[in-house]
């Protein structure tokens, strides 16, 4: 799961739309971000010392007539994707030697705003590192180019150094998104420190104004990293809420499985295949299995016959009987000869025509019953084939078959395992052909 979610950080950092920053760099190029105020009644009661303060910043973060004209030419080239004029006007303006701190600043950004637009993020980077250095733009315009900055690191998967930038930001931010703690998690994620990564992802999540698949994904790959699989449940019922795949209810079966709600586990997986999620042999047998784990037989079964005759699960020996026993446990003894003959023929001993033997002497087919045991007597490889005898022997005695039933008793007795009991049915076979 970790790996999964180290794999898929290049492909979502590629796709970075710095809007924000664009916008909010428009402010700054064309005459700076000015104070607010609170309102009007605290305006006045400002010392004279403050409104001084305030008039410098407003001043310092302002740029000048020649280069506003710049910065907006550059702009407008940009907005109207002519790079190269962009770039011709803003190299023109690296040339004036009196440019202001903020000034420079605005510059870099807009080198910056010019490669980013064109997905050339590698040499955005440069552009917004010498911005930052500048340390003159106002304090919301130089937090979102730190944000930026890290955003291009992680594009470039220089992920120490998203870190170095990201982290402290979002101590100054004010409310920082749930993006950002998104990105820095995965920054710990590519440096395969999942105790660090998994808090940020938390915060992710948590922030989030609606669930993420993205942000829950990277949660959960790291509470699992960390075995912390209440939480790991949790996450998954999550996305199992709003973005249902059949991964997510397996994997929530499981876990389940593991914290000891077994009953939770069958529920996942039946929620699954009712919606035709399950579609693997292994899937549906384990399915079939949880059934009878949980004495749901008849579901077993149905579960087991449909994937057969859809092909899902092959009709091997092992399958059959599986089939077969499903039906037995669900006392639906007629529906289980079938797949119990099929899977008898098809298996490499006679173990199986005793157990069908088994299902016609409780349905009162004794002849069937015979024939049954001599297929499996015949076939060999029997567990037990003195029972086999014995079973023979009793299915004789029923329909006063007295001769057939001692000589089957008789091979009976050679087997200690049943040796008492076909010296007991022998006695009873005498004492009926007594009173015959």
């Amino acid at each position: 799961m970790m790996k999964r979610s180290r794999n898929t950080i290049k492909k979502r950092c590629h796709g970075l739309r710095l809007a924000g920053t664009l916008a909010l760099g428009l402010l700054v190029a064309l005459g700076g971000v000015t104070a607010a105020f609170d309102d009007a009644h605290a305006q006045e009661k400002k010392s004279a010392k403050q409104k001084k303060k305030e008039k410098e910043e407003r001043k310092n973060f302002a740029a000048g007539e020649w280069a506003y004209k710049k910065l907006n030419a550059a702009l407008e080239a940009m907005d109207e994707e002519r790079y190269a004029d962009a770039l011709d006007v803003l190299n023109d303006m690296t040339k004036r030697k009196s440019l202001s701190k903020f000034e420079k600043a605005s510059m870099y950004q807009t080198f910056a705003f010019v490669y980013s637009s064109q997905g050339k993020y590698k040499q955005a980077i440069p552009y917004f590192e010498k911005c930052l250095a500048q340390d003159s733009m106002p304090e919301a315009a130089a937090r979102q180019t730190e944000y930026n900055l890290g955003q291009l690191y992680m594009s470039q998967e220089r992920y120490r150094d998203a870190l170095k930038i990201l982290e402290p930001w979002l101590k100054k931010a004010d409310n920082p998104s749930a993006s950002a703690y998104y990105l820095v998690g995965m920054a710990h994620v590519q440096l395969e420190d999942a105790k660090t990564a998994l808090p940020f992802a938390r915060m992710a999540v948590k922030k989030s104004k609606k669930p993420r698949q993205s942000y829950l994904q990277m949660a959960l790959a790291l509470e699992f990293e960390n075995k912390n699989f209440k939480h790991v449940a949790r996450l998954l019922e999550v996305l199992i809420t709003y973005f249902p795949k059949k991964s997510y209810y397996l994997q929530l079966s499981s876990v389940y499985a593991q914290l000891g709600k077994d009953k939770k586990s069958l529920s996942a997986m039946e929620l699954a295949y009712l919606q035709d999620m399950l579609t693997t042999e292994n899937e549906l047998v384990r399915l079939s299995q949880a059934y009878l784990y949980h004495e749901i037989p008849y579901k077993a079964a149905h579960v087991l016959e449909k994937g057969i005759e859809n092909k899902q699960i092959e009709a091997n020996a092992k399958n059959l009987q599986s089939l077969g026993d499903a039906w037995l446990h669900a006392r639906e003894l007629e529906k289980a000869l079938d797949p119990l003959k099929q899977s008898a023929a098809k298996s490499g001993d006679g173990n199986l025509f005793v157990r069908i033997a088994q299902v016609h002497l409780e349905r009162g087919e004794n002849s069937k019953a015979v024939a049954a045991l001599q297929k499996g007597l015949a076939k060999g490889g029997l567990d037990d084939p003195g029972n086999a005898y014995l079973l023979v022997g009793i299915a004789h005695s029923t329909e006063k078959r007295f001769g057939p039933a001692r000589d089957a008793f008789a091979k009976a007795g050679n087997y200690e395992k049943s040796r008492t009991a076909a010296a007991q049915w022998t006695r009873h076979v005498e004492q009926q052909e007594s009173i015959q």
